[in-house]
């Protein structure tokens, strides 16, 4: 749930808290300058074949983000 520093090269995050939602979903806050860009929302199904990754806010250009990946386990 606390801000952590993010290294690297990132336009759009300078901090980054994660919390547990519950055993399955972990929620991610992205922020720069103190002010939210993105939330992004990872869940993996029942069965941990997949995973789904939300990501909602905006970018560095101020344009509105977004994004759903779905992660499948070979």
């Amino acid at each position: 749930g606390k801000d952590s520093p993010v290294t690297g090269n990132n336009p759009n995050a300078d901090t980054i808290a994660a919390k547990r939602i519950n055993a399955t979903t972990i929620e991610s806050v992205n922020k720069k300058g103190g002010k939210v860009t993105s939330t992004q929302t990872n869940v993996v199904s029942a069965d941990g074949k997949t995973r789904t990754v939300t990501t909602t806010g905006t970018n560095a250009e101020g344009q509105k983000v977004h994004n759903v990946a779905v992660y499948e386990r070979q």
